[in-house]
């Protein structure tokens, strides 16, 4: 007997509602309202632009989603667009031609390779305590961005990262800024023509080829070099597949951490309590010291600062699936061309879900005997993707909870960042979760 499916509850975009959802500083309201519509039934629908769009929240049917075969549930068509700047990539790829790519870049985070990766991003973070003077204000998302771009330029480019910052940061701010309009239906198709009103992207493009190819070519970097090392039973990486690779993690890898490093401080500064265990935690382990790769399983209360923060501020605050065969969310039955728009912002505040959901905790990720647990806060499967989940799990997220852990034990010992009095912040929810006025903090030295 074949049970009729259930229609989910529908969202009406009213002319209030799309203003948000076409304000960068206000997407995350909409989304709140979203939010609290489906939580009764885990999803709602809506149509925007022609498209049909299914909101879920369910926790469980989240990681249905991301882990059904590809056959069932591909990433969506803005994924496949964006491959006009990123080419066949692992965020561009899908099915067979996607876990192939996986396997051949796969070696190059393993935790061998991290190890390696470490050095640099200690190096990194030691350069931005240097530069730092006590009583500055600086803009904490660009002091961030900058050291992440010095870790890449060590580790992946083979540059000095924090001098070519400005230049690869610029561009990769345009690019990012670019990727909503691939919603808008052929854009893809003149994205990089000569078209004036276009110059920036093409500008922003160019560079950032140029700087991801030449690395494919030269760069003696641990990263490029493992990437060229083919295993025995995969094919081995063209130049323009490590090219596509670098320019992937550029925009992916870079952007992430930084954001992620950016509201640590932010947290910080609004709960002393937390920073001063934190860095309670960096004395005893660490005393005068400089961190390395193995400190960073040492460092359970650091290590839950940052799973906190992506709980309340994760950097990929929405993920997105299309469906493409036969598809069951419990009663529903979204057909196949529906896109599935999970919000993780929402799942990770859901009451549901979460005790004190709002409340900064970055206790709640320890065990019993102190050490740092994912599942000590007993969410469900699903409930915390910060990193995504089934085929498509981010493969660099090693290598951002890394980079993040040893940034914070480098600098937080050394300085305590407070946000300048009469500082805006919010938040632009785009590609990712950023604050939307920047984050003009007042540097204090420990």
């Amino acid at each position: 007997m074949v049970t009729a499916a259930a229609a989910p509850r529908r969202f009406h975009f009213t002319p209030r509602r799309l203003a948000w959802s076409l304000d960068r500083t206000r997407s995350i309201e909409l989304w709140d309202e979203v939010g609290a519509f489906t939580r009764r039934d885990g999803v709602s629908r809506f149509r925007f632009a022609g498209q049909t769009n299914w909101v879920v929240t369910d926790p469980a049917w989240c990681r249905q989603i991301l882990t059904a075969p590809y056959e069932v549930v591909a990433r969506s068509g803005s994924f496949r667009k964006i491959g006009v700047f990123l080419g066949d990539s692992l965020i561009t790829t899908d099915g067979p031609p996607h876990r192939l790519r996986r396997r051949q870049v796969q070696p190059a985070f393993q935790h061998q390779r991290l190890e390696t990766y470490a050095d640099s991003m200690v190096a990194a973070a030691q350069a931005t305590a240097r530069a730092w003077r006590d009583g500055q204000q600086v803009p904490m998302e660009r002091e961030m961005a900058a050291l992440t771009m010095d870790a890449i330029g060590r580790s992946v480019l083979g540059v000095d990262g924090r001098a070519t910052a400005e230049v690869i940061g610029g561009s990769l701010e345009r690019l990012l800024r670019a990727l909503p309009l691939m919603f808008v239906p052929q854009f893809e198709k003149v994205a990089l023509q000569p078209i004036p009103g276009l110059r920036w992207l093409r500008e922003a493009y160019d560079t950032l080829d140029s700087v991801a190819r030449d690395a494919a070519a030269r760069s003696e970097a641990e990263l490029v070099q493992s990437l060229r090392e083919a295993a025995a039973d995969v094919p081995e990486l063209s130049d323009e597949d490590v090219r596509d690779e670098l320019l992937t993690l550029l925009l992916a890898g870079h952007e992430t951490t930084a954001t992620t490093l950016t509201w640590v401080w932010w947290l910080l500064d609004r709960h002393p309590q937390v920073a001063a265990r934190l860095r309670a935690e960096l004395g005893s382990v660490l005393g005068d010291r400089v961190p390395a790769y193995d400190d960073v399983s040492r460092l359970p209360y650091v290590q839950a600062v940052v799973a906190e923060t992506l709980r309340l501020r994760p950097a990929a605050w929405i993920l997105e699936r299309e469906v493409v065969g036969d598809l069951w969310l419990g009663p529903y039955h979204p057909a196949p061309g529906t896109v599935l728009l999970l919000p993780i912002y929402l799942l990770h505040r859901d009451p549901r879900v979460w005790d004190d959901p709002m409340v900064f905790r970055p206790e709640r990720w320890l065990g019993a005997d102190g050490s740092y647990d994912e599942t000590a806060p007993g969410q469900p499967r699903g409930g915390y993707l910060p990193f995504g989940a089934g085929a498509h799990v981010c493969i660099g997220a090693s290598f951002a909870w890394t980079e993040a852990v040893l940034a914070l034990a480098v600098l937080a010992p050394r300085w305590r960042p407070s946000l300048a009095p009469g500082a805006r912040i919010g938040i632009r929810a785009t590609v990712t979760m950023r604050p939307a006025h920047g984050m003009p903090m007042q540097l204090h030295a420990a």
